[in-house]
């Protein structure tokens, strides 16, 4: 099976787009920190094009995430596509995300009025409304 799990920070807008067939996908990126190199320098983050389909989407991230809240999520990956430009290259890695969580912002920041680290949000993402934990 082909399971991932990231933490990170919501990078950028999150956009929901409905489709003729009725479907609906809530997309965001997450920006996952690689560390500190030996110099003690941030090492380039990982980016990842992230698609939550359904009620995931609309009525937990949609409604309550937004730029730079730390999450942490589980998904499928579905894509890996090679890029370069020019002397850097890389892979953009698209994940459809199972499960999320808000937790807290760092240096004492609020998270939809949660404490740092407290979670305020859970989604999985089912067929079924009861399936989903809040």
């Amino acid at each position: 099976m082909n399971i991932i799990t990231l933490t990170g920070r919501i990078f950028g807008e999150i956009t929901t787009k409905e489709f003729d067939t009725g479907s609906v996908v809530t997309r965001f990126k997450l920006s996952v920190s690689t560390g500190k190199d030996k110099n003690g320098e941030y090492k380039p983050s990982l980016v990842f094009e992230c698609n939550a389909w359904g009620k995931l989407g609309t009525e937990v991230i949609a409604k309550y995430a937004k730029e730079k809240d730390f999450v942490a999520l589980s998904g499928e990956i579905t894509a890996m596509t090679p890029w370069s430009s020019g002397e850097k290259s890389g892979v953009n890695c698209n994940v459809d995300v199972r499960t999320f969580e808000l937790g807290g912002k760092q240096n004492n920041e609020t998270n939809n009025g949660a404490e740092p680290g407290e979670k305020v949000a859970v989604g999985k993402q089912s067929s079924k409304t009861e399936d989903v934990p809040f």
